[in-house]
């Protein structure tokens, strides 16, 4: 009868374990929920407040907004979240000012619609499955030798995601121009510079060239 008992309980245990990873797999970024209410986005805290308001109806927990930047062609905000506890890159937004919102398209929707194992489509179930075959100092290498010495721009700072590494690309000047998105499983690179030129950020503070 007591071993009966052990069994059912650790088996309720995985059950209720599975249910909770499977709860995370479904909060797919980029999925807009039911009943989310779209609504007009004229500034940066506008879109912070908004990316807020898509977290909790997502019913992700425990992060931030790290920084919003806006582009200076279409003045669309790329909103970027990290986890509050690691520190660790989580996701980017791409919102519209009409208030449209999606996974980031530069400088290529694989790496948060593909290559994201915790926060994309392609989210791991079970989140002790994660692997990652690159270390970020493998990842920059190769980011370094995807980018071209003719084009003039360096690598400057970078943000740790889960399944890819996300490495500011600056202009001799020292500016904020662009991004390069290894994939730490292939080792893929994407890269590409903003259309507009370098975008504004908010707060300051978090512009990748601050600290050049």
């Amino acid at each position: 009868m007591k071993l009966r008992l052990v069994v059912v309980v650790s088996l309720l245990a995985v059950l209720l374990g599975s249910s909770a990873q499977a709860s995370h797999a479904r909060a797919r970024v980029g999925i807009v929920p039911e009943g989310f209410e779209m609504r007009a986005v004229p500034d940066a805290a506008a879109a912070a407040r908004y990316t807020r308001l898509y977290v909790a109806a997502l019913g992700l927990k425990g992060l931030q907004v790290r920084r919003v930047a806006i582009t200076r062609t279409e003045g669309y905000f790329y909103v970027y979240v990290a986890e509050r506890s690691t520190g660790r890159g989580a996701f980017t937004l791409e919102i519209t000012p009409q208030g449209r919102l999606s996974v980031r398209r530069f400088p290529s929707m694989d790496p948060e619609m593909m290559w994201n194992q915790k926060y994309g489509h392609r989210a791991r179930r079970d989140l002790g499955m994660i692997r990652e075959r690159l270390t970020p100092e493998q990842a920059r290498a190769r980011a370094a030798k995807a980018i071209p010495a003719s084009t003039g721009l360096r690598l400057g700072s970078q943000e740790h995601y889960y399944g890819y590494l996300l490495v500011f690309l600056l202009d001799p000047g020292g500016r904020w121009v662009g991004e390069a998105a290894v994939n730490t499983v292939s080792g893929r690179v994407v890269w590409a510079r903003f259309a507009g030129g370098t975008p504004a950020v908010v707060p300051p503070s978090a512009d990748p060239a601050s600290g050049e």
